[in-house]
């Protein structure tokens, strides 16, 4: 019985330890997040920055399925050289629109999560899902 509570007791610290790591690796991950300034230095962030402030929601359902006139399609909107998979740009562009919405945007990244600075989102998201 008392190995058996050793056993549980060490399983606990280890996973305690784990945990630990990984927010500290997470809060490591996350400082500096504007290191650019705003600048986009980094050619591909600026082009999907320029993407992902440019498509709009659809007004309905059905016209997201519809490629010829989804405003999500990033072909419709100027963009039909775009080549990158469109979830990151969906997701980046739901999670800013609902930031903005619910006012957490200047809680969580110091400033508004619409048009340009729209790379934040994106970059926090990164860093979430790499942690």
């Amino acid at each position: 019985m008392k190995e058996n509570r050793k056993s549980s007791f060490a399983n606990l610290l280890w996973v305690i330890l784990l945990v630990g790591i990984v927010v500290f690796g997470g809060y490591l991950r996350t400082l500096g997040m504007d290191w650019d300034d705003g600048e986009y230095l980094h050619p591909d962030e600026r082009f999907l920055t320029f993407v992902v402030s440019s498509i709009q929601p659809n007004e309905n359902s059905r016209d997201f399925f519809n490629t010829q006139l989804s405003t999500m399609n990033p072909g419709n909107v100027g963009y039909r050289f775009y080549v990158y998979g469109t979830l990151p740009l969906f997701v980046n562009r739901f999670v800013s629109d609902f930031l903005s919405s619910s006012g957490l945007d200047k809680i969580l990244l110091g400033r508004e999560a619409t048009g340009w600075n729209m790379y934040l989102t994106g970059r926090y998201i990164s860093a979430v899902l790499d942690t």
